[in-house]
């Protein structure tokens, strides 16, 4: 529905882009930390048609990576943000 649009539309303007640069600008915040993770999150969430493709361009613009350093830099908000999924 209406929220797979909006998802879309984050992912095709470049919101994980952003969001991982803001990761990687303030590793040493955990508010910043947690609130990027909830939203690659968001923005990957899905079973619609394009939610495999929103999921692939998030691995290909590095959250994998910055979700590893997520865990290493911040650990205890790496575990709350996993428990939320």
């Amino acid at each position: 529905g209406d929220s797979y649009e909006r998802r879309n539309r984050a992912a095709e303007v470049g919101a994980l882009d952003c969001v991982l640069a803001a990761m990687k600008t303030h590793p040493n915040s955990p508010h910043v930390q947690e609130m990027a993770f909830v939203a690659v999150q968001n923005i990957c969430f899905g079973q619609d048609a394009a939610g495999a493709d929103r999921r692939k361009l998030a691995v290909d613009v590095g959250a994998i990576e910055q979700s590893t350093a997520l865990a290493l830099n911040c650990p205890a908000v790496f575990l709350y943000c996993y428990i939320l999924q």
